[in-house]
């Protein structure tokens, strides 16, 4: 299983959300390039990018600083955040990005999202798939978490037989430390067991990436525990080999 360390850009700079909340936001670096480099450096293979003014705005808007991004860091860029088109995601693929991310289009328009995974294939597209439990069923949420809906996240799923990769968010566990959800994403890959499963919310230190790689995940995502220092990026990485 692979650790892959997530950087959010809001503004240009390289901060974490708590829950998604734009009111509650830290900020790690003015340089988010250089993040990428540290962590290339650090062995990573996969970094998860963000652009959160591209989510809150339903455009992309970083395009730049994700081109920087691209060249810093020597491996698989993925990028989510204000991708509703195939015309996005080609913005991002010229900047030098691997795969793009996928999220609200997913649900809202599901024929569009179709189109877009046979244009450019499941080794190309992520669906970013972030869910709250309520009554112990976990229900979708879009449009940069603002947006609940109800549909589950097994509904959702079953919708897209295609899919190869899926990063999959507990909302409550975002930005927290608190540990990952492992009875969740234990049942998500019983019931789907070849999607490449990214699990996200939560990871906190070694004895979550044990538990989910154990499960036979395909990679976890982590950022506040990387840049707070709970979380060895290249001990993660070396302890998961």
């Amino acid at each position: 299983m692979l650790i892959i360390p997530s950087i959010d850009i809001l503004d240009g700079q390289c901060v974490r959300l708590i829950k998604g909340d734009f009111q509650q936001k830290t900020i790690y670096s003015d340089e988010p390039s250089k993040v990428a480099s540290r962590f290339s450096a650090a062995g990573a293979t996969v970094l998860h990018v963000v652009d959160l003014d591209g989510a809150k705005n339903g455009k992309l808007v970083n395009t730049g600083v994700l081109k920087l991004i691209a060249n810093a860091f020597d491996g698989v860029v993925q990028v989510g955040g204000g991708i509703r088109s195939a015309g996005d995601i080609d913005k991002i693929f010229s900047a030098g990005v691997s795969r793009a991310v996928v999220g609200s289009l997913a649900v809202k328009e599901p024929q569009v999202t179709h189109k877009i995974l046979a244009q450019y294939g499941a080794d190309k597209i992520v669906l970013a798939l972030d869910f709250k439990i309520d009554d112990n069923v976990p229900y979708i949420a879009v449009s940069g978490w603002k947006e609940n809906t109800k549909t589950t996240l097994w509904q959702l799923l079953d919708e897209y037989p295609e899919l190869k990769y899926g990063l999959i968010t507990d909302i409550s566990r975002d930005g927290l430390q608190t540990g990952a959800n492992i009875a969740l994403y234990g049942e998500l890959k019983r019931r789907y067991p070849d999607l490449y499963v990214e699990a996200s919310g939560g990871v906190s230190g070694l004895e979550d990436l044990s538990k989910l790689r154990d499960i036979g995940l395909y990679g976890a995502i982590s950022g506040r525990a990387i840049y707070e220092g709970n979380l060895s990026l290249s001990e993660a990485i070396e302890c998961l080999k």
